[in-house]
Order: structure tokens, then C-alpha cells, then sequence
């Protein structure tokens, strides 16, 4: 009927319009990163590390330590880039000393070294000539080696290794501050989740050479 080929059309013609408005969108942000020029920065950071147990995967608690890192930030656009990042660490040797037990006072060692790698995407909240502001968010692998000690029932000490291998998620939040034409300093916080494993928390201080 005529009635029902209006409707047709009317449904063809708002399907259009939707097809037209999602490549104008997509345009609209296609455009901003195309016309960017394209910048890669590359950093050495280093600072605190404090590490959270997920869970019971071990017994006791790490002491905080220290870790260093490699990143790179390639920007795509004037406030997004792609970021990936190099980091290890370590408690540098935790002993517990435990005393008023019926063992008498007994030292118990424990230790780890953490790996990762990791990449994804991070965005500048606030850029100004003087600093930027920035959220990212990674994903990738994260490698802990270590052990621990713990009290046998003949009142000795055993060593147990601790060997795990895990996806890491790691968002990260911080401050460069612009000190000259190609160089930053900066400071930010980073938490990198391994699993139901454990997490780890990383303050530090960055230096990054910037790449025109």
C-alpha cells in the first residue's frame, strides 16, 4: 500500500542520516589527530614501592622497597598518547623479627623482585605550557621472584619459593612539569594489580627528554 511504502522510505531515510552522522563523528576525531604532529617522549623514573597482598598467597607481609622504570609516551593526538613501560623492583629484604614466642626470638627472612611490562593509552587532563596533568591506564605481564620463611612443626624454618607469573593491570596518575625545551621533571603514583595474587605501589619522581 502507499501508506506502507512511506514508511519504507522514512525508515531507509533515517537509516542514512544514522550512517552519515556516525561518519561525520568519526571524522570530526579522526581530523585532530591527523593534523597533530606527532611527538615521542621517551623517561627514567625511580622511587618508593609498597606491596598489598590480594588474598593469602603468602604468609606475612613485604617491607617496602624500591623500583626503577623505562616509559615512553608517543603522542597521537595534542593530549592523548599510546605509552608503554619497562619496570622492576624490590623490598631489598624484608627479616621479621619476632620475639616473646615459645621458640625463643627468631628472625624470619623474606624477599622479591618484581618485573614487568606493560602498555596502553593515558590522557592529559589538564596541559598548559607550564605542565601537564595526565591519567593512564596499562595492561601486560607482570613477573614476581621471591620466597619466604615460615615455622615447621619441629620448630625449624623452611624456605618457600615464590615463582608467579600474571596479567598486570596498572593505572597510573602524575604530574611533568616543563623545565625547558625538551626536558621534564615530574612525580606520580602508580598501583599495578597482579591478579588475585597481590598489588604493589610505586611513587616516583621522573626525568623525560622530549623527541620534536
Amino acid at each position: 500500500s502507499a501508506a506502507s511504502d512511506v514508511y519504507k522510505r522514512q525508515i531507509k531515510k533515517c537509516r542514512n542520516m544514522k550512517r552519515i552522522t556516525i561518519i561525520l563523528f568519526s571524522l570530526i576525531l579522526t581530523l585532530p589527530i591527523a593534523a597533530q604532529k606527532k611527538t615521542l617522549e621517551l623517561g627514567i623514573y625511580g622511587g618508593l614501592q609498597t606491596y598489598t597482598k590480594i588474598g593469602n598467597p603468602y604468609e606475612n607481609s613485604f617491607s617496602s622497597g624500591f623500583g626503577i622504570g623505562f616509559l615512553s609516551k608517543y603522542y597521537i593526538s595534542n593530549r592523548l598518547f599510546w605509552t608503554t613501560d619497562l619496570f622492576g623492583a624490590t623490598d631489598d629484604g624484608t627479616e621479621l623479627k619476632l620475639t616473646n614466642i615459645p621458640e625463643g626470638n627468631r628472625i624470619l627472612s623474606m624477599s622479591r623482585k618484581d618485573y614487568s611490562i606493560s602498555t596502553g593509552f593515558g590522557f592529559n587532563v589538564i596541559s598548559t605550557k607550564l605542565f601537564n596533568y595526565y591519567l593512564q591506564l596499562c595492561g601486560g605481564i607482570g613477573i614476581i621472584d621471591g620466597s619466604y620463611e615460615h615455622f615447621t612443626p619441629n620448630n625449624g624454618t623452611e624456605r618457600i619459593d615464590i615463582k608467579h607469573t600474571s596479567y598486570i593491570i596498572s593505572p597510573s596518575t602524575g604530574i611533568d612539569f616543563i623545565v625547558a625545551n625538551h626536558w621534564k621533571i615530574g612525580a606520580g603514583y602508580t598501583f599495578r594489580y597482579l591478579g588475585d595474587f597481590d598489588g604493589s605501589h610505586s611513587l616516583f619522581a621522573r626525568i623525560t627528554y622530549v623527541f620534536d
